[in-house]
């Protein structure tokens, strides 16, 4: 397996990734699992990580700017939607004291479920292979759960 340390993990800022197949990567400090995406420029893997780092500090706005950067620079970066997506819903990933894995949460609860939101579906209009699909699925799946839970909660 090939590391690719161009990227930082969304989840927990690591740097350091195992190559699964040609376009899955696994974080090798949390586990998560990315699009491996090659084509992306250096430009926008910048604008991506730097909306990661201010995501994963709470600062929504300034992560939401980055991740709209990375949008313009490349209309098709699926990540950047996804940004633009855990933006919307305030989401931050936590360590789970039990498993030690990281789970993510939601700052900013929304009554408009994961699927309606525009970025959703902008995300899906990215994706062309079924394995990034299911992917993505996952991740927005859990959101939604967590979501419906917490305004059951509220």
């Amino acid at each position: 397996m090939e590391k690719n340390v161009n990227r930082v993990c969304y989840t927990c800022g690591g740097t350091s990734f195992i190559k699964i197949n040609s376009r899955t990567l696994k974080c090798e400090y949390c586990g998560n699992v990315i699009e491996n995406n090659d084509s992306l420029s250096s430009e926008v893997i910048t604008f991506l990580n730097q909306g990661d780092a201010c995501r994963r500090k709470i600062d929504f706005e300034n992560a939401e700017e980055y991740y709209s950067l990375a949008k313009e620079k490349d209309v098709t970066c699926a990540e950047a939607y996804f940004g633009l997506l855990m933006c919307e819903y305030g989401v931050t990933h936590v360590k789970d004291p039990v498993t030690e894995i990281m789970k993510p949460t939601l700052n900013r609860l929304s009554e408009t479920p994961i699927k309606d939101s525009l970025f959703y579906k902008k995300l899906f209009e990215c994706l062309f292979d079924n394995e990034s699909k299911k992917i993505y699925q996952k991740k927005c799946d859990e959101l939604e759960e967590i979501r419906k839970k917490s305004l059951e909660i509220s």
